[in-house]
């Protein structure tokens, strides 16, 4: 068995993308099974592990993602980069005129993927459980179609979040978005911060999903 051409998969499904600039538009989403790492906010912990997918072919999982009215799509997890042939999986799915986002948690290099695929790159803050594993040399490799991601639990975070896009000179590297962790930062407490500290260039998103389907949904 050649592993580069099997897939852990936990689930597909076809809903509205709610997560980067990107969101409100309608998506396919292709969630693999295993992480590298454990943050204390995860909402998907029933993808956390190996044992929680099932291996799916490669032909087997095109035949599923073409099956859907859309051209968009979407690999999360879990950990997406955890799977051996994600970018020749990419390469496939660009070459059918397919729009690719990767929201993976950056611990992983992001060098073998075609220049086309878009990354969501989660910047993992100290209050996550997880600091310290973002892979830096990946800032060598994004561009402004690519997205940094904090998910902010406390007003530290957004602090830290602020002083690492400043640090690394990122503001015109590429897009950056804000996340409050859905019960711990309000949205409004997250919203006045940016506006009292003028920040520019950098959006902030709440899950949207979470807002249409609850926050509870799965498979949404």
């Amino acid at each position: 068995m050649n592993p580069d051409k099997f897939f852990n998969i936990k689930e597909i499904y076809y809903t509205i993308q709610g997560e980067s600039s990107y969101s409100g538009f309608p998506c396919v989403m292709l969630r693999f099974a295993e992480c590298n790492i454990r943050c204390n906010y995860c909402d998907t912990p029933e993808a956390l592990t190996a044992q929680d997918g099932q291996l799916w072919e490669q032909e087997k999982l095109l035949e599923a993602i073409y099956s859907y009215p859309c051209k968009l799509i979407e690999f999360t997890g879990g950990e997406p980069l955890v799977q051996k042939g994600l970018p020749e999986l990419s390469r496939i799915l660009i070459s059918e005129g397919f729009t690719i986002l990767i929201e993976s948690n950056g611990t992983y290099d992001i060098s073998l993927f075609p220049k086309e695929v878009i990354f969501i790159l989660d910047v993992k803050c100290p209050d996550s459980g997880a600091g310290n594993t973002f892979l830096l040399a990946n800032l060598t490799h994004i561009s402004m179609k690519d997205e940094l991601k904090y998910v902010l639990s406390s007003y530290d975070d957004y602090k830290w979040s602020v002083e690492f896009i400043k640090h690394h000179n990122l503001l015109k590297k590429c897009s950056h978005i804000f996340s409050p962790v859905w019960g711990r930062v309000e949205p409004r407490s997250l919203a006045e911060w940016m506006l009292e500290d003028g920040l520019e260039n950098i959006r902030m998103q709440i899950q949207l999903h979470k807002i249409i389907w609850g926050p509870k949904a799965k498979g949404v």
